[in-house]
């Protein structure tokens, strides 16, 4: 749409789509149960007790690591890339419109392969394996060059895609699964701070690094940084759990 109607008016275009789903949402008529609160304590308490139910287990800990360490480097690579593609590696408006849609293909082919991975490999090795692919997919954005730099830049994205969201889906089970349900949303919350709070950090440092010293080595610094995200839990136990605890088998 860019390439041929310009970006004001795919804009136009996007915005209304949030309409379209506004809309859509408002067809919903399932009738919501409210569910009774318990009492709530002051939020140090809560946070405290957050941050206690992910540092203090060894297997939580290294997926906020390796999570964490990702979104940082990989932000920094995303700060600059746009950037690299369009003024580097002369990248048209259409070219980076595949490349986002194939990685939002390999996003969508991870989901609905997840289910039937997890079923034949330990969830364990299954989160180790995917953190290792997206980590490993950093490494294709060094070669990304001219002339032909675009297609390691599109092989990048469509591996990093495809083996996040393998990543995601077993690893925020498996670390639902590990606690009370009272304390999911501390744990989400902690896990979310941690490993989202590194973004903007990323961010900010890949940005001053492309304007300081230029955008290829942002894009190095981010991409070497990216690949040690699997060391957390390469060298944690979470590689030796077999399965997703039951209910039985949860701890506090």
């Amino acid at each position: 749409m860019i390439n041929f109607i310009a970006a004001p008016f795919a804009i136009l275009i996007d915005s209304l789509s949030f309409v379209w789903s506004a809309i859509s949402l408002s067809w919903i008529r399932r009738k919501e149960v409210l569910v009774v609160r318990e009492s709530r304590r002051p939020i140090i308490e809560e946070i405290k007790e957050g941050l206690v139910v992910v540092l203090g287990n060894r297997n939580l800990r290294s997926i906020a690591g390796c999570t964490a360490t990702a979104n940082l480097f990989g932000s920094m690579v995303n700060a600059v890339m746009i950037l690299y593609a369009v003024n580097v590696l002369g990248m048209s408006p259409i070219l980076l419109g595949v490349m986002f849609a194939l990685a939002s293909v390999g996003a969508l082919t991870a989901a609905l392969v997840a289910g039937r991975l997890s079923a034949r490999i330990k969830i364990g090795k299954l989160i180790v394996i995917s953190a290792f692919a997206f980590s490993g997919a950093y490494l294709l954005v060094i070669p990304a060059v001219p002339p032909n730099g675009s297609y390691f830049l599109i092989a990048a994205f469509f591996i990093t895609s495809f083996a996040s969201v393998i990543y995601n889906i077993s690893q925020v089970s498996y670390r639902q699964a590990l606690v009370q349900i009272r304390l999911q949303g501390r744990l989400n919350a902690t896990m979310r701070f941690i490993v989202w709070g590194t973004m903007p950090i990323g961010a900010l440092i890949g940005g001053f690094i492309g304007q300081a010293v230029g955008l290829y080595p942002a894009l190095v610094v981010g991409a070497l940084g990216g690949t040690l995200s699997f060391l957390w839990v390469l060298f944690s136990p979470v590689r030796k759990v077999a399965k997703i605890p039951t209910a039985a088998e949860m701890v506090e």
